[in-house]
């Protein structure tokens, strides 16, 4: 909100080589400092890196602009709500699914992370799409989009 709210004077910071080498960097420190330091997940450090993350990629988006158009990119942002609902579930039953299998629980690694994080982003937009395709205009009361 804050973003939008204050948007012509935000955009030309976001989008500084300045900046976003500073968040790019703060990124990968918080991961870093949560995959290391931290037992197990969803800690303030986490927050943070989400957070910076975001800050990050609107600033990507707002360099790039036109450049940043595509279909893909498109749907990922017409089903972010939805996503936002549904990669909770899907995370879950993901991470209890590999526990069932292999019988302990999954070890990270920064390369997992990004591909982990890829799948997740696809699959979830597939799920908000197959929900939407089944329930038409009624799928905004089950993922919000």
């Amino acid at each position: 909100m804050f973003c939008s709210r204050y948007k012509s004077s935000v955009n030309a910071l976001l989008e500084t080589s300045t900046f976003l080498t500073v968040a790019g960097t703060a990124v990968i420190v918080f991961g870093l400092c949560e995959f290391y330091l931290m037992e197990g997940t969803m800690t303030y450090f986490n927050l943070l890196q989400k957070l910076t993350l975001s800050i990050l990629i609107l600033g990507i988006l707002i360099r790039l602009k036109e450049k940043s158009s595509s279909h893909y990119l498109n749907l990922v942002a017409d089903t972010s709500f939805g996503i936002f609902f549904v990669h909770s579930y899907i995370l879950t039953a993901s991470r209890l699914s590999y526990e069932k299998l292999f019988g302990i629980a999954a070890e990270g690694s920064f390369s997992g992370y990004i591909f982990f994080t890829f799948g997740m982003i696809v699959i979830s937009t597939a799920a908000v799409c197959i929900i939407k395709q089944i329930l038409g205009t009624k799928s905004k009361f089950l993922v919000g989009s």
